[in-house]
């Protein structure tokens, strides 16, 4: 719901897709820019969930028997080791589709 907020602020006119060329057909595809506006919009509110999360841990608030340092140091791990694994997998589809078109 608040990357949905996110996206409606957003400028309504494409703006040009950084790594793309100026004259590559995703520039002027709507689609495409509202898909890569939601889902970093999306990433951002949920990560900074889960960085608020962890450190909730940390300090031990919300929790009957105080500080959860280790279970917040597992969780950081986890999550930077899910999204080191997640842009390996990302630029690995990237690669095979744009070897595709």
């Amino acid at each position: 719901q608040g990357s949905d907020t996110m996206v409606d602020l957003l400028p309504p006119r494409a703006l040009p897709i950084a790594w793309l060329n100026e004259n590559h057909r995703f520039q002027s595809d709507h689609t495409i820019h509202l898909a890569i506006k939601t889902g970093f919009c999306g990433s951002l509110t949920t990560f900074s969930s889960w960085n608020s999360e962890m450190v909730m841990m940390f300090l031990g608030e919300d929790a009957d028997r105080g500080s959860l340092i280790f279970r917040a140091l597992f969780g950081y791990f986890i999550g930077v080791e899910t999204c080191i694994a997640s842009f390996i997998l990302g630029k690995n589809i990237a690669r095979y589709i744009f070897s595709k078109v």
